[in-house]
């Protein structure tokens, strides 16, 4: 019994909200070739990610690329092929504006998260960041160093229900973005889909039977009655 062991005495589930992993099939038929597409046009919607690119600045892509990291293998990267406003440069530590008007990305939240991002600088030496901002104020900062190695950082929103946005200082491209709550007031996105079956696997990728084996992260498959599945990573943590 799976629940037994995460309703341990003392410890604290996150519950992921979103998770974006650009290595999903569902971004698989946009990531067959390495040039931009139209998919990703000013106000798409994709799984409760918006795309924005109002100025019609150099388009989005999604394509193939390798790396591993914390033991998580990728294939593909998302990449912003620009700025997230204008004037940026790869020394900018702060915005010059937290309200982006360029490449940016958005998602709507209920309360406080945190946001993991995955990724890596757009050149093979030149450090950049990646910011998020409630369209007001910078929440925090993503670095992304010049050795053309991926890094996972996080950043926490403690605010109130927002639309949270996600750009660069100059090009820089995302393996993954994990937005998660200790917020039960928060609801999961697919709360209203009928469940076909739940599934929980370690890290290795090994499907877990029952709560004998002492995990501490696990990663939760749901798929639906209508074809779709989501994945969470469900951590404990004691306090």
């Amino acid at each position: 019994m799976l629940f037994a062991f995460l309703a341990i005495i003392g410890a604290k589930a996150q519950t992921v909200v979103y998770d974006w992993n650009f290595s999903d099939e569902i971004w698989q038929p946009y990531a067959s070739d390495g040039t931009p597409t139209g998919y990703f046009s000013d106000g798409t919607v994709v799984d409760f990610l918006t795309f924005h690119n109002p100025t019609s600045a150099t388009n989005f892509a999604v394509n193939a690329s390798s790396k591993n990291v914390d033991g998580v293998d990728y294939s593909v990267r998302f990449q912003f092929s620009g700025a997230g406003y204008s004037g940026a440069a790869n020394t900018d530590v702060t915005p010059s504006v937290n309200m982006p008007t360029q490449r940016y990305l958005s998602f709507d939240v209920d309360g406080p998260v945190t946001v993991d991002v995955v990724a890596i600088t757009g050149s093979s030496s030149s450090p950049r960041a990646i910011f998020l901002t409630d369209g007001t104020d910078l929440i925090g900062t993503f670095s992304c160093p010049g050795d053309n190695t991926a890094y996972k950082n996080t950043v926490s929103y403690t605010g109130d229900a927002a639309t949270l946005y996600l750009y660069g200082n100059q090009a820089c491209n995302i393996y993954e973005i994990i937005v998660s709550s200790n917020d039960t007031g928060i609801p999961s996105i697919n709360a209203q889909k009928p469940v076909q079956s739940v599934e929980y696997f370690n890290l290795l990728g090994e499907k877990v039977m029952n709560d004998n084996l002492k995990q501490t992260v696990l990663i939760k498959k749901t798929t639906y009655t209508d074809g779709t599945t989501s994945t969470e990573k469900v951590i404990t943590k004691t306090y």
